[in-house]
């Protein structure tokens, strides 16, 4: 743990300076040797060893033997008198058949691919949880930094309210409200600093040490582009991770078939007798004989295709679980924009025009204090709700493009 944090403050040292973690580095870092990196990398490693052999012969056996030992009669136990007996030493060599192990190497082959399209969805996960994690903790301080210029708007209009009081221009039971909203604006601070400070948790979990960093002050601009998205969908990671996958399958079924050609043994071996009698060598051959396939190898290669079919239905049932989502994700995103526009459009411009014709009334004493606090507050829940709504678009954006379209090339670095 201590060697990951300690290389994620070394990809953060140019500028360590700033003080500030931008969002391009916090994904970088998420993908910069941690742990589950590491364990994707040793996996494939693992596996490509085990493909070195795969299509390999099996070693070569030693024979040693002792023929024909009397073990009864005059000549019991003596390994030179009987011209039979004989001390016998030679190679045995089992020949797997050339389809089998073609197969083997064929089923090993997709298993590293397996493993590849595997690191892949995970550094790609990796990348999407640190982006909305970094977004999260963004503007959660954006609505921190809100709350405060209400704050400090609140803590101005309590300063008038024992004057007002005094003068008889502001109820009694009124002049309660600018302490009433402190009290609710603290509580919302608290919520919301325990909302960043959740995400800042989340986002030690991928990054490390660097995830204390202030941030950079602006978000990134992602377009969605839903044509794309959708054409883009097939090539979503863990749909590639099945033609791996059926790759395999298909390898296991071609080892099967195998199974019905026959393997071979051959043995070479040198046998020496007694002194009077003359040395001898000897060759063997075996051959498996699968006759009986309809019992044996047939229903294994049966069952190999059920495999294969059970695996494409599989991946047909995921590209449309993905294509679902893909869509809701669309709606949600397009409802999200929508709402913004509105904000920005409509309920802002509104809200501060109510604030200023809000301001020469009570310049102009038409209205009190409590009328003037109740406009500016609203505009400035306003402001907030405006800070939601763009977080919404930015989140549902980030979700949007770095699960679906965004970032394999980069995950690869």
């Amino acid at each position: 743990m201590l060697a990951w944090i300690f290389t994620g403050l070394l990809a953060l040292a140019p500028t360590w300076a700033d003080a500030q973690l931008s969002f391009e580095q916090a994904l970088s870092l998420a993908t910069h040797d941690t742990p589950a990196v590491q364990a994707d990398t040793a996996r494939i490693a693992a596996l490509r060893a085990q493909a070195i052999p795969a299509d390999a012969l099996p070693d070569p056996k030693l024979v040693v033997g002792l023929d024909n030992l009397p073990i009864t009669g005059r000549d019991s136990f003596s390994l030179s008198r009987d011209f039979m007996t004989m001390q016998k030493v030679g190679i045995q060599q089992a020949w797997t058949n050339r389809a089998k192990r073609e197969a083997r190497r064929h089923g090993a082959e997709a298993k590293i691919g397996t493993a590849n399209a595997t690191a892949l969805t995970t550094r790609l996960k990796l990348r999407r949880d640190a982006a909305l994690a970094w977004l999260e903790v963004y503007y959660a301080e954006r609505k921190l930094a809100a709350l405060r210029d209400l704050s400090e708007e609140n803590t101005r209009a309590s300063h008038t309210v024992p004057g007002q009081v005094a003068a008889g221009a502001l109820d009694p039971v009124a002049a309660l409200a600018p302490e009433i909203d402190t009290l609710e604006l603290a509580d919302r601070h608290e919520a919301l600093a325990a909302e960043r400070d959740q995400a800042r948790v989340e986002l030690a979990r991928l990054i490390g040490a660097a995830a204390e960093l202030p941030l950079s002050v602006s978000p990134p601009h992602i377009e969605v582009e839903p044509a794309h998205l959708r054409a883009h969908v097939q090539q979503h990671p863990e749909l590639l991770e099945f033609a791996s996958r059926l790759d395999e399958a298909r390898a296991a079924m071609t080892a099967a078939a195998a199974d019905k050609r026959p393997d071979w043994d051959f043995e070479v071996a040198y046998a020496h007798r007694g002194p009077e009698y003359g040395d001898m060598i000897s060759a063997e051959v075996s051959i498996d004989l699968p006759l009986f396939a309809e019992h044996r190898q047939d229903p294994l290669i049966a069952a190999r295709l059920q495999d294969l079919a059970a695996l494409e239905a599989e991946r047909a049932q995921m590209l449309r679980d993905h294509a679902a989502a893909l869509e809701r994700g669309l709606v949600r995103h397009a409802r999200d924009r929508q709402r913004l526009v509105r904000y920005q459009t409509q309920r802002l411009p509104l809200a501060k025009r109510r604030a200023t014709l809000a301001a020469a009334a009570y310049a102009a004493g038409s209205i009190d204090l409590e009328t003037l606090l109740d406009t500016r507050g609203t505009l400035i829940e306003t402001r907030l709700e405006l800070l939601d709504a763009t977080a919404a678009v930015t989140l549902s954006a980030a979700d949007l493009y770095y699960t679906y379209e965004g970032g394999e090339h980069d995950a690869h670095e």
